[in-house]
């Protein structure tokens, strides 16, 4: 806070006095966003999300910590501002990863048409 407070040249107590729902904080936002090319995310955006943390981050990263990490940075590269509905993300993406997992290789393979031994059927 003390950080933001000084690139804006206000004290740092004044920040806490600052209401995030105002209509000026959404004007500040939507110029933030502009300036640094961002754009607000979508729920489409948030499925994509879901998936990509299933798909990629979870089966290599159980600590919830380190999914909303990733899921930030992922942010940071798709040039979207972060949901607000962070925890529900990552929730989704461990549900999703934790089905896929329960159902274990052998329905892996099963869904490519190989058997056990690796023969095909």
């Amino acid at each position: 806070m003390e950080y933001d407070a000084g690139l804006v040249k206000v004290p740092a107590a004044d920040f806490t006095k600052y209401d995030l729902t105002s209509r000026s904080a959404k004007n500040h936002r939507k110029q933030i966003r502009e300036a640094l090319k961002f754009r607000p995310a979508t729920r489409a955006d948030e499925e994509e999300l879901i998936a990509w943390l299933a798909d990629e981050v979870c089966p290599v990263e159980l600590v919830e910590a380190r999914l909303r990490e990733a899921l930030l940075v992922e942010c940071r590269e798709r040039t979207i501002e972060p949901p607000g509905r962070i925890d529900r993300i990552v929730t989704a993406a461990q549900t999703r990863a934790g089905r896929r997992s329960a159902h274990g290789p052998s329905s892996a393979l099963a869904a490519r048409g190989v058997s056990q031994a690796g023969e095909p059927w």
